[in-house]
């Protein structure tokens, strides 16, 4: 008997796994983006709700953002001075899965989500869901690759992309210097659990919180339904 031929997502994640430059990337993800996802759909991908319940729990406690997210206060164009918006970006954000999670959640009306990633077909998918405020490309393999100021934002997520063949641990630094300091702007991003500790992720994260520049926490989490330990969920809080 021969064996089923192997799902879409599959053969995908095969030529995505063993990427070795940024064009081969944009060749890949623009390939993909108008079955994306579906493929992902179908492989209960799990990682862009997980990653949204922790930044809620982070948030929450955050003391000026707990304090946004308890007053159910849920218009952003209101002109109130004590009205504040939370500016999140999502970097890597492909079709903008990350985004719709948000959007579904309670930060989904406090908050301006910006995007960046390094395909353009995977934008005008994201584009077209009409959760984001501002999206444009980005190369995270690039030191400064995201042309954004520092401290702009008071989260910054990545999800899905600090994986085998992407981007490495280099970008934990620019995703640092994108959130506000003084322990309130967060990071929050997925890393394949097989690059962890050869990737040098973990190295990584451990020497920005010894350097003083962070805060870290790290658990483990499943990459799709019914797994628990496939990835790690950091939490950076910049000092």
């Amino acid at each position: 008997m021969s064996k089923p031929a192997p799902a879409p997502v599959d053969l995908y994640l095969q030529r995505a796994f063993a990427l070795g430059s940024s064009a081969s990337a944009q060749d890949l993800y623009n390939e993909w983006a108008a079955g994306y996802d579906k493929d992902l759909n179908s492989a209960s991908y799990a990682s862009p709700r997980r990653c949204v319940e922790v930044v809620l729990r982070a948030l929450s406690s955050t003391p000026s953002s707990s304090s946004l997210l308890s007053s159910g206060s849920n218009d952003k164009n209101s002109t109130s001075n004590s009205f504040k918006t939370l500016r999140i970006l999502d970097a890597g954000c492909g079709t903008g899965l990350v985004g719709e999670c948000f959007a579904r959640s309670p930060l989904g009306e406090i908050s301006d989500i910006d995007g960046v990633d390094l395909s353009t077909g995977m934008l005008d998918v994201a584009r077209a869901k009409g959760v984001y405020r501002d999206l444009e490309t980005a190369d995270l393999n690039v030191r400064n690759g995201i042309k954004r100021e520092d401290a702009e934002y008071d989260v910054v997520v990545c999800v899905g992309t600090l994986t085998k063949g992407h981007v490495g641990p280099a970008v934990f630094k620019e995703f640092v210097r994108l959130v506000k300091g003084g322990g309130e702007g967060l990071v929050v991003a997925t890393v394949h659990g097989g690059v962890w500790e050869d990737g040098g992720y973990r190295a990584e994260v451990e020497r920005l919180e010894k350097d003083g520049e962070v805060r870290a926490d790290v658990e483990e989490f499943g990459i799709v339904e019914g797994e628990s330990s496939s990835g790690k969920m950091v939490v950076l809080r910049r000092c």
